[in-house]
């Protein structure tokens, strides 16, 4: 009996269940991995977790976390995130949580809501924890919906033969429906309000992260090694507080392992084909192929918490049913699934760092994505 689809659903709702009761994410995720490989029969756990450990885009990842931590620590130490977070304030005014993510959206970097979580946390100290997480998690992703910098789009334009900036320019109205939504849902009617910044200098947190942006999108220098050389030009410049950043980055030591787990779950469902494996199920099953259009790529995105691999896994199955336009559907909602994983590491990295639970974020945003991937459906079938 083929177990793809029943796994990775047991395996999910094990993880809730776990951290609704435990509160604990690496226990909920060791969960979910164990139940995965038991219901699957996994004989290779050892290699798997080894192959995570071999694996370069893994240390990249850790890279990546650590220097955008490290960053943080130095500019919170320094002083500049607080003038910087005051000047945000003035500029955004209390719309400071919804701007600052989406524009730092424009460049791409594994867990990058981590990046933006100290601006706005710092900004607006007085506000609930899980407020600012859920708006800085939701805001960041509403650009991955188009941005044509971001990886998956790049594949959807090479597995389909679209061009990326045919794909980009037909998603761009889903980009404004989920920014608009979000911004209704948690904003209200609130009517944004722009000013003049006050001080410059107080921007200064600004070069390097635009320095890593400009890098990653004009350069296309790899995000980990513009992050690296952006940091280190930070730390020659505020190096009286390295040390005491350093240190208080070591202190966060249990993300490893959260990230660790993640990757474990996301190896193990590559090496046992899940995706490929839940596509002949649905095929068997006699299921709609316009529910394999939604769901494939919405439950990809889900299980795997990554979008490049949520594509790759569905959108050749997709293309073997419908026409290349329908490549867009697939990208959108393999977005929605990953933006709902709650393997994701945006999310698992922002609730760690506010204080929050994850389930507590995605249940938040649940209505928002629904309502934005059902408009952005109409619109596509307008638009294709």
């Amino acid at each position: 009996m083929e177990l793809y689809t029943l796994s990775v659903v047991v395996s999910l709702i094990t993880i809730v269940i776990v951290q609704r009761t435990l509160k604990k994410l690496s226990l909920s995720l060791l969960s979910g991995v164990i139940v995965l490989f038991l219901m699957l029969r996994i004989p290779d756990v050892t290699e798997i977790a080894l192959r995570v450990l071999t694996s370069s885009s893994f240390w990249t990842l850790l890279s990546t976390v650590f220097l955008i931590y490290l960053l943080s620590s130095m500019m919170e130490a320094s002083g500049d995130y607080r003038k910087f977070s005051e000047e945000m304030r003035n500029v955004f005014s209390e719309n400071v949580d919804s701007f600052v993510p989406a524009i730092i959206g424009l460049m791409p970097m594994p867990g990058g809501a981590l990046f933006t979580a100290p601006m706005v946390k710092n900004s607006l100290p007085g506000e609930n924890p899980l407020r600012l997480a859920v708006k800085n998690y939701w805001f960041r992703h509403t650009v991955e919906f188009f941005w044509p910098m971001y990886p998956a789009v790049v594949l959807v334009s090479e597995l389909s033969d679209i061009r990326v900036g045919s794909i980009s320019s037909k998603l761009l109205p889903i980009f404004a429906i989920a920014f608009i939504t979000g911004w209704l849902f948690f904003n209200g009617r609130q009517t944004p309000r722009l000013s003049r910044p006050r001080f410059i200098s107080n921007l200064v947190v600004l070069l390097p992260i635009a320095g890593t942006g400009v890098m990653i999108l004009v350069f296309r220098i790899p995000g980990w090694f513009a992050l690296l050389l952006n940091t280190s030009g930070y730390i020659v410049f505020r190096r009286k507080f390295f040390l005491s950043a350093l240190k208080g980055t070591l202190k966060k030591w249990d993300v490893l392992i959260v990230l660790f787990l993640v990757y474990w779950y996301k190896v193990a469902i590559d090496t046992m084909g899940v995706g490929e494996g839940i596509a002949r199920e649905f095929v068997k099953w006699n299921l709609s192929p316009w529910l394999l259009l939604v769901f494939l790529p919405f439950i990809s995105g889900i299980s795997t918490g990554i979008t490049q691999a949520a594509v790759g896994i569905s959108l050749p199955v997709v293309l073997s049913m419908f026409s290349k336009e329908y490549a867009i559907y697939t990208y959108m909602f393999a977005v929605g699934g990953v933006i709902l994983s709650p393997v994701h590491l945006c999310v698992v990295l922002s609730a760690d760092f506010f204080g929050v639970e994850v389930f507590e974020i995605l249940k938040k945003i649940l209505f928002p994505l629904v309502l934005t991937l059902l408009l952005g459906t109409l619109v596509l079938g307008v638009v294709l």
